[in-house]
């Protein structure tokens, strides 16, 4: 599912009751949090949140049981939420105003 570009300032929160969605895609939106809702995607594998304003990403990430590709770059992020999901392969947060990483990293 692709969000790229479009002019949303909230995800749906019907995207969360997409259990069987794998890759989901949000880039260059005007977003300032996810709802916590989407860690119910228990399917998803590819998560991407560039350059969308968003100041922090909810606990409920750790979930994502699937999730390998994780992109967040170009936020307002302070922090990452812990733990991260076990199977990330692919992390990219460059461009936050990170002061911290997880340990688990």
């Amino acid at each position: 599912l692709d969000f790229a570009a479009h002019p949303i300032a909230q995800l749906p929160l019907e995207v969360c009751q997409f259990h069987s969605l794998k890759r989901l895609v949000m880039v260059s939106l005007h977003l300032t949090q996810l709802p916590e809702e989407i860690g119910e995607l228990a399917c998803l594998e590819q998560l991407f949140c560039s350059s969308c304003c968003l100041q922090e990403i909810p606990k409920s990430i750790s979930k994502l049981l699937n999730l390998w590709e994780f992109y967040f770059d170009g936020n307002q992020l302070k922090s990452l939420p812990e733990p991260l999901p076990p199977r990330i392969d692919s992390l990219k947060v460059s461009g936050n105003a990170l002061t911290t990483l997880p340990a688990d990293l």
